[in-house]
């Protein structure tokens, strides 16, 4: 697993959806959470609900949620 440099961390550590970040996690609220669920039960692809929470970055890292 590849760890999330300062600069990145600090990035996510800012958006409302996020309430942790540690060098190796990502911690969600439980809001968002329950939302991209129901997005994606809904039809809507994953990337697309990461991109309209501000949170995509094409890069070498992949989100899961926790």
């Amino acid at each position: 697993m590849a760890t999330l440099p300062k600069e990145v961390r600090q990035k996510l550590e800012s958006n409302i959806h996020i309430y942790k970040v540690t060098s190796k996690n990502i911690y969600y609220t439980d809001d968002f959470k329950l939302k991209a669920v129901e997005e994606y039960n809904h039809g809507k692809e994953s990337e697309d609900i990461f991109k309209d929470a501000g949170i995509w970055n094409r890069c070498k890292y992949s989100f899961t949620i926790s």
